[in-house]
């Protein structure tokens, strides 16, 4: 029924019902059906200037779709516009725990790394980052670097001997 009345709303004037319904509808919804679902909601959101309607379609379609790379690329990209940094380094530790592969979780955890470092001046939030980058590629050299880098400046000069010592 839901989706036969979304089909009706199909006017210009109808653009924010159908959004409202189609949220709805999302909320129902799992797998590729939920992934297309969103970023049909999050472009109908954009042309309403909607940002927070954006951002929450992007999110409620990464939630129930969260191997869909496009959803997490367009919800990153949403949190970095708008710099909401903790949404982001959370967005994309889940990812890196979510990956099978170190080759893919490794540049996700030194991304959160670099913006817990850079942009919310929290190194021991980054070395957390770069402590599980390392679980992840244990001989990692480069990633060593930064992990001892990041346990010295916060002053955790003993966690950055442990690392290299380890």
């Amino acid at each position: 029924l839901q989706l036969s009345l979304l089909e009706l709303l199909s006017g210009k004037n109808e653009l924010a019902e159908r959004a409202a319904l189609s949220e709805e509808i999302l909320a129902g919804e799992s797998g590729a059906e939920a992934a297309a679902r969103a970023v049909e909601l999050a472009e109908l959101r954009t042309r309403l200037h909607d940002d927070a309607g954006t951002q929450r379609a992007l999110e409620l379609g990464h939630r129930r779709c969260q191997d869909n790379a496009e959803l997490f690329q367009r919800l990153a990209a949403t949190y970095s516009e708008h710099e909401l940094w903790p949404e982001l380094v959370e967005l994309l530790t889940g990812e890196a725990a979510r990956v099978d592969e170190a080759d893919e979780a490794g540049p996700l955890l030194h991304q959160a790394a670099r913006i817990q470092r850079d942009k919310l001046r929290d190194e021991a939030g980054a070395a957390r980052s770069l402590r599980q980058a390392m679980e992840s590629a244990p001989g990692d050299i480069e990633t060593l670097r930064e992990l001892t880098a990041s346990l010295a400046s916060s002053g955790d000069n003993a966690g950055a001997r442990a690392a290299v010592t380890d």
